[in-house]
């Protein structure tokens, strides 16, 4: 039988797996909302234990290195939610009307 360490390429449990939002934000380099939101919409790879997001480094490592590659199958981030939302610089808001 083998070493479940030599199957899992000589890495520990504990190194591969991040616990909490603010550790997976900065493993993915993005700021703690849009990793809050990333993970509640079920955007990357990670779930919860109890009420603590946790996420495997390696299984993160391989769904970003899919999006970035440009797999047909891979799976698309969702726009900035912030940066969607806003309207171009010329677009008129038109009268405001009160229903006084």
């Amino acid at each position: 039988m083998e070493n479940i360490a030599s199957v899992a390429g000589d890495i520990s449990l504990g190194d591969d797996i991040l616990s909490g939002v603010t550790a997976i934000a900065a493993f993915i380099n993005e700021p703690e909302r849009r990793t809050y939101y990333l993970l509640e919409n079920r955007h990357i790879p990670a779930g919860k234990v109890g009420a603590i997001w946790t996420a495997s480094k390696r299984r993160l490592r391989e769904h970003y290195d899919r999006i970035t590659q440009g797999a047909a199958d891979a799976p698309q981030l969702p726009p900035h939610p912030r940066i969607s939302r806003r309207r171009s610089a010329n677009t008129s808001r038109g009268p405001h009307t009160s229903s006084r």
